[in-house]
């Protein structure tokens, strides 16, 4: 337990990247999205937007008031997100009586999307702050599932010189809908697909805009931010 609080006051950085190209929710065919994914990965067409220095604790402060999920603790979780090695799961207890062919034991625990994404959360909130924006403006939204997709997570309505740091057109009106993931796997396309997907639902003029900011391991933690238009 004494590493954990150790931990918990430890200064970690993070490197935030904002993709270069614009997506569209309108048109994004199976090619386009491997080719992200291999940008993000190989580090090509990506900009350094900001390090995030941060004591672990401060993301508990942020996950109270902006993540969906309650689960208390985020500074301990995210001490073992960012280790994030088969090495640190726990393995199950296995009966010493075997099962018929079509069933298995679970051997290790895996580590839960919902702390995953809340981690991601708490960390959009932070580099929010950290790149001057007004976060008293920025609101989560009910997980109202529509049609083949839930709306994206946040709400935007600060319009302040941050905000052009991440959306670099001007013609475009508020709000701005930011869709979040988190992950302690590298950015894969299903995960960005599923994103652009989020944002669909509320992008539908030209002067829409969102945001996706993906929280992956590459090998360590590191955030990516992509603008979306129609």
């Amino acid at each position: 337990m004494g590493s954990l609080v150790s931990y918990a006051h430890f200064l970690r950085s993070i490197e935030v990247f904002k993709y270069n190209a614009i997506l569209s929710v309108s048109n994004l065919p199976k090619y386009w999205s491997k080719r992200i994914v291999g940008d993000v990965l190989q580090q090509r067409n990506m900009q350094r937007l900001i390090t995030l220095s941060l004591i672990p604790r401060t993301l508990e402060q942020y996950s109270e008031k902006y993540a969906e999920k309650w689960v208390k603790r985020v500074d301990e979780n995210f001490f073992w997100y960012d280790l994030s090695s088969r090495l640190t799961r726990p393995l199950l207890n296995v009966p010493p009586h075997q099962l018929r062919r079509s069933l298995e034991y679970l051997l290790e625990k895996y580590y839960s999307g919902d702390v995953s994404g809340m981690i991601a959360e708490s960390l959009f909130i932070y580099l929010l702050e950290k790149l001057g924006a007004n976060i008293y403006l920025v609101g989560h939204l009910r997980p109202f599932k529509r049609k083949a997709a839930f709306c994206p997570d946040f709400v935007i309505w600060d319009d302040g010189p941050a905000i052009t740091r991440l959306v670099s057109t001007g013609n475009y009106q508020l709000p701005i809908y930011a869709e979040v993931k988190g992950s302690t796997r590298e950015l894969d396309e299903e995960r960005l697909e599923k994103a652009l997907l989020q944002l669909k639902y509320v992008i539908k003029t030209s002067q829409d805009r969102g945001l996706i900011f993906i929280a992956h391991k590459n090998p360590v933690y590191e955030g990516i931010v992509f603008e979306v238009a129609l």
